[in-house]
């Protein structure tokens, strides 16, 4: 087992290490295929380290630095210790405490904690060349073994969801050939390009865990590459060229529907993080333009894809599903981004236009309700005329906007309840009701056609907290077990898990989370700042 991390501008000044490995030479055991410590580098401990310890314990071939661009925020480092050794990488040895097999270390600081994992075989970390004098370590008991949910608590769980999205953020951090950070939607090597909707669901959910200058110049990147006519990428590759359709511009004939919406929505929460008035200046002007740009009906302002052909993808995580007509959840996400508009607009001082776009919101919500919702069944439908299926994401979202109803909202939190075997795995949720598939779409049984994931988990568990507080909570804590027994998965679907170290996996439950302890008068995880945090393993 590798256990990896990298912490953008900051440095850990003293690293404890004790893990009992066999002895492998540096150019291998230091080395992670398709990993984020790919480049060879020299051997020996990084600018600003010293190893310390027993003489017998300073073995240069234990540690590797790669430096492809140092003191730049790309240099890092791996250590390896075999059985029986017990030395220190430090940078200030004052600060340096005895590391013991039994105990688990924490680096701490003001903005980000992160947890030092001790594994069986070698601890592999992701570090800055520089070091930063703030940052201390300290010492902590172990944590409860056996994996067992029995006692926990929902607090427990969002404490330990919250601190693994912040480590998975940071892990995630690529520098793009224009020197901006760049959060793609997997920590690793899985993906090639910066995704415009996965870096706002880790905003939902996790703001906290970005820097304001990341914040600022990853808005300016998906601003700066919306198409001449306003249109929303899908993604933006590393080298800048923007991507308006899904599978590298292969999907569809334009560009994608929430591609404007998820753009306002970076923004948004970028301003709202940092309060910087020369951003707002900068994009409120080409956020309208962007919201102009999306495909409606002209008749009911509802999200339109035209039938017939190919006309464009829906919202990007439905993006293999060939819905056709109005379309629910793209819709939703439209009245979301007409309210945020409005409060850049406030913001901005410009009131008259605010107003008109908040009511633009509201316009549409009893156009939704009526076009989309099936008393029958419980639920809201999908879409109009292809891919009709009623939709569980698409229902939890509106709940969770207040666009229900709240006779609605609790005939959905029913339908939940009384259907939660069927859509429900492990605390992850299926796109559709059980045993229920897409008209067209990706194969049965995987993904996005009867996978089960985890990023509805926060509009779910705050609908079905509804009716049921208890069934709720034990959805996440069904969630936070799973991800602390199999890894953090993009979709899951019995035994099988695929795509692991998903971020919005692990940040989207955290905005329903809130919603649930801000109901109960709780302090939920990520207000504070992370270093209220406990970390656990």
């Amino acid at each position: 087992m590798v256990a990896a991390l990298r912490l953008s501008r900051f440095a850990i000044p003293f690293m404890a290490l004790c893990a009992g490995v066999h002895p492998v030479a540096a150019s291998e055991g230091n080395l992670v295929v398709n990993g984020d410590f790919e480049q060879p580098g020299r051997i020996g401990s990084p600018p600003g380290r010293t190893m310390w310890g027993a003489r017998r314990d300073k073995v240069l071939d234990h540690v590797t630095c790669d430096t492809p661009r140092p003191h730049g925020g790309q240099a890092r480092f791996r250590i390896r210790h075999p059985a029986g050794t017990a030395g220190y990488l430090v940078s200030a040895p004052e600060d340096a405490i005895r590391s013991r097999e039994d105990m688990r270390y924490v680096e701490n600081d003001l903005v980000h904690d992160l947890p030092v994992t001790l594994t069986g075989d070698r601890l592999a970390t992701t570090l800055l060349a520089r070091s930063v004098a703030f940052l201390t370590l300290t010492r902590e008991p172990p944590p409860r073994q056996g994996g067992k949910t029995g006692d926990a608590s929902i607090e427990e769980a969002a404490r330990w969801l919250h601190a693994k999205a912040v480590a998975m953020i940071r892990a995630s951090r690529v520098t793009m050939a224009s020197g901006v950070a760049a959060f793609p939607p997997q920590a690793g090597a899985g993906y090639s390009a910066f995704w415009l909707r996965d870096f706002a669901y880790q905003l939902e959910g996790c703001r906290d865990a970005f820097s304001d200058r990341e914040l600022t110049d990853a808005c300016r990147v998906f601003v700066r590459a919306m198409g001449s006519d306003g249109s929303g990428v899908d993604c933006v590759k590393f080298d800048g060229t923007p991507v308006y359709k899904p599978g590298f511009g292969t999907m569809g004939e334009h560009p994608v529907a929430d591609g404007s919406p998820f753009t306002v929505a970076v923004a948004w929460h970028a301003y709202q993080k940092t309060r910087d008035p020369q951003l707002l200046a900068e994009v409120v002007d080409p956020l309208v333009k962007a919201l102009r740009a999306v495909p409606r009906d002209p008749r009911t302002g509802l999200v339109f894809i035209r039938p017939g052909g190919w006309d464009r993808c829906p919202y990007g995580f439905t993006d293999t599903v060939r819905k056709q007509g109005a379309e629910l959840f793209t819709s939703l996400l439209h009245i979301q981004a007409c309210r945020r508009l409005a409060d850049l607009l406030d913001a901005a001082h410009r009131p008259a236009e605010a107003g008109r776009w908040r009511g633009e919101a509201e316009r549409l919500i009893p156009i939704l309700r009526t076009t989309f919702w099936d008393a029958r069944v419980g639920l809201f439908r999908a879409a109009t005329v292809s891919c009709t299926q009623p939709d569980i994401w698409g229902s939890a979202f509106a709940v969770d906007l207040e666009v229900a109803t709240p006779e609605q909202s609790r005939t959905v939190a029913t339908y939940f309840k009384n259907h939660y075997d069927e859509i429900v795995q492990r605390g992850q949720i299926r796109h559709l009701p059980g045993g229920v598939y897409w008209d067209a779409a990706c194969p049965r049984d995987t993904y996005q056609n009867g996978g089960y994931w985890a990023t509805a988990t926060g509009w779910f568990v705050e609908t079905l907290d509804l009716v049921d507080p208890g069934l709720a909570d034990r959805t996440v804590i069904n969630l936070v077990d799973d991800f602390r027994t199999r890894g953090v998965s993009e979709w899951v679907l019995g035994p099988r898990t695929a795509v692991m170290n998903y971020l919005a996996s692990a940040t989207m439950p955290l905005a329903g989370v809130r919603t649930l302890c801000a109901r109960r008068g709780t302090h939920p995880p990520g207000t504070r700042g992370v270093s209220n945090v406990e970390l656990k393993p």
